[in-house]
């Protein structure tokens, strides 16, 4: 067995992968492949764990709790520390919303289950997840999952099958994962670039490295080290949002990480490179420069509405790594080097408990309809999001007083269309039910999915299209029944899934009888509007026309994305698709309206629509007659 000595080249290493991250992050176009850095911090962590591990075991010193304890040390200090620091910036500066959403991320943090939350919510590439301080501890969260198992797995492995055997089940392991990721990628795009399984084979490349140098001969081959370093920095400028990822695509850059740390030594042009002391600087403070980027850049977003590549972001990334170095001068190396482990526990603890105790209370507030945040007074208009949210979603679908009316349709020969859909189905309800629709229109609402999640699979349950369909036919019952149309609508940029479920549920209706429609994900904006009136009342400049130009170049991308989609089915389909961008924007989308013409709010968030913002696009409805391809199609039914 021989023994790894110290080697400047992996540090340099850590240089090339977090300094593309940061950048992508910042949004420079350049380094749109940027993200491929958190996969070579998988491979490197995979090689330099295992090495220890192998070396532990073979000695017959192997401990799970020193183990876990080297790990605590080296992840939680400087962890807490950036969670705390972001928390009062958070407080004063987020809407309630978007509180509430980094409190669930706090706490999901801890648990280190965030790769699951932002699966969850989200899209990595969506600008939406720009505003969240958090985002990146998605990879820790990967880590330390997998660092749950395979310590004493490898243990076990090493124990009864050997090092051979050991390793021809790690590489099978490492196989199965990376074809179930590739095989997966196209069709659960989110869930494979955030869960353990599809990221696992990247860590298992870098284990299987370790078997290498720690029970065979490390071997210098400068080509070859240098045609990784050249594999590796090449997706970060080739590379996109659009590329297919990770995929067969991050084999290049795994494939490349594992060249340089297999052959690179300091006397070829490779580690010559990554040998420099610039790099190795940057490498070994690389861990808290990852932590402290994104809170930086998200908090920046928030307060000043900065965008995708300002030119501001080239002095955060500096500070970014001037807080890293004094976080690992200061709090990395005492906590893993100088202090005992007493003190370490009631020090890591009481900041852990803390952190939570804030997280939980975020959440709590936003639950029972606290806002932290005073009101804000543009015009002639108060809003407070949290009580626009309770009014919004409680003065008409959930009174008591209508309770009945709301169970059936109403026999008086008026058009019955049932929405199927989520909280954006209910602000449709509103729109429609509050301005009658703009026809002879009876409408009611039924919430797509019932038992099954909104994601097909989510819950880790076998659950295909049908199932959810036959469910929705239960749940919606009688409304379904009476029902002449149904409208399916939602907040579809959050599912990858709706490709393969539509088409179902489109068919099963239209066996029904139903004539279907497909109404188009609402415009969503980052940031929300109440925080880009927040901001702009700070500075006096809430004029109504400057206020919907800001608001209009503040939209979501991924939401035009996801609709042409949406459009692509309907026409497949052949059934009406719906698009609400016109009820919201101007005909040129150069002006999104963020107060109605008397001054009210129309958000109350990232995008659903106050009661003033559901009248205003009720009369939109009524005015730009939406719903004729609906009535039209109706009208080309044979009756019943």
């Amino acid at each position: 067995m021989s023994k790894t000595a110290y080697r400047p080249e992996i540090d340099g290493l850590r240089s090339v992968a977090v300094v593309p991250v940061i950048l992508f992050h910042a949004g420079y176009e350049y380094f749109g492949g940027g993200y491929v850095g958190v996969d070579v911090f998988f491979v490197i962590s995979g090689y330099l764990i295992t090495c220890i591990l192998l070396r532990d075991i073979a000695a017959d010193d192997f401990s799970i709790w020193r183990f876990y304890e080297r790990r605590a040390r080296r992840i939680l200090p400087a962890l807490l520390l950036v969670m705390l620091v972001t928390l009062p910036f958070a407080w004063a500066w987020m809407t309630a919303p978007l509180y509430a959403d980094f409190s669930a991320s706090l706490l999901a943090v801890l648990g280190f289950v965030s790769n699951i939350l932002f699966w969850q919510q989200s899209s990595y590439f969506d600008v939406a997840a720009e505003l969240k301080p958090m985002l990146h501890t998605w990879s820790l969260a990967i880590e330390e999952q997998y660092y749950l198992f395979f310590p004493p797995l490898l243990w076990l492995i090493m124990r009864f099958i050997g090092i051979r055997g050991s390793v021809a089940f790690l590489v099978a392991l490492a196989a199965a994962s990376l074809v179930l990721t590739e095989t997966m990628v196209r069709e659960r795009p989110v869930a494979v670039f955030y869960l353990l399984p599809f990221r696992a084979w990247e860590l298992l490349a870098g284990a299987l490295c370790a078997y290498a140098h720690v029970h065979g001969t490390r071997r210098e081959v400068p080509i070859l080290a240098l045609l990784g370093l050249l594999l590796t920095l090449g997706p970060i400028f080739v590379y996109d949002a659009n590329t297919p990822f990770p995929s067969l695509y991050a084999l290049v850059p795994v494939l490349g990480t594992v060249l340089v740390i297999l052959f690179a030594s300091p006397a070829g042009l490779a580690g010559r490179v990554l040998a420099n002391p610039l790099a190795i600087g940057i490498g070994l403070i690389s861990y808290s420069a990852y932590l402290w980027h994104q809170p930086l850049f998200a908090m920046a977003r928030i307060r000043f509405d900065l965008h995708p590549g300002d030119l501001i972001f080239l002095p955060l990334s500096v500070l970014a790594l001037l807080l890293a170095w004094l976080s690992w001068r200061f709090v990395e190396q005492p906590f893993r080097k100088g202090m005992s482990l007493r003190p370490f526990i009631a020090i890591t603890g009481s900041a852990a408990a803390m952190v939570a105790a804030f997280g939980a209370l975020g959440l709590l507030e936003y639950q029972r309809g606290y806002s932290r945040l005073a009101a804000i007074v543009y015009t002639d208009a108060l809003i407070d999001t949290e009580a626009e949210r309770a009014l919004t979603w409680s003065t008409v679908l959930e009174n008591p007083e209508l309770a009945d009316d709301l169970a059936s349709f109403p026999e008086d020969g008026s058009v019955k269309l049932l929405l199927v859909g989520d909280s954006h189905a209910k602000d449709l309800f509103n729109a429609l039910y509050l301005t009658e629709g703009g026809a002879s229109i009876s409408v009611r609402r039924v919430t797509m999915g019932g038992g099954c999640t909104d994601r097909i699979g989510a819950r880790f349950e076998p659950t295909t299209a049908q199932d959810c369909f036959d469910n929705l036919v239960r749940r919606a019952g009688p409304l379904l029944e009476q029902a002449d149309a149904v409208l399916l609508t939602k907040r579809w940029v959050l599912e990858d899934t709706f490709p393969a479920y539509l088409p179902v549920f489109i068919s099963g209706l239209e066996a029904m009888g139903k004539t279907v429609a497909i109404g188009g994900n609402t415009v969503e904006y980052a940031p929300d509007a109440p925080m880009l009136l927040r901001r702009l009342a700070r500075q006096d400049a809430l004029d109504t026309v400057d206020v919907a130009a800001r608001l209009a170049q503040a939209r979501t991308p991924r939401v035009e994305r996801t609709n042409k989609a949406l459009q692509s089915i309907a026409e497949a389909a052949s059934v009406p698709y719906l698009d609400k961008t016109p009820l919201l924007c101007s005909e040129d989308g150069q002006s999104c309206p963020a107060l109605t013409a008397d001054g009210h709010a129309i958000y109350f968030d990232y995008g659903h629509l106050t009661l003033a913002g559901a009248r205003n696009m009720g009369l939109g409805i009524r005015d730009q007659d939406w719903l004729a391809p609906v009535l039209t199609r109706l009208g080309q039914q044979p009756s019943q």
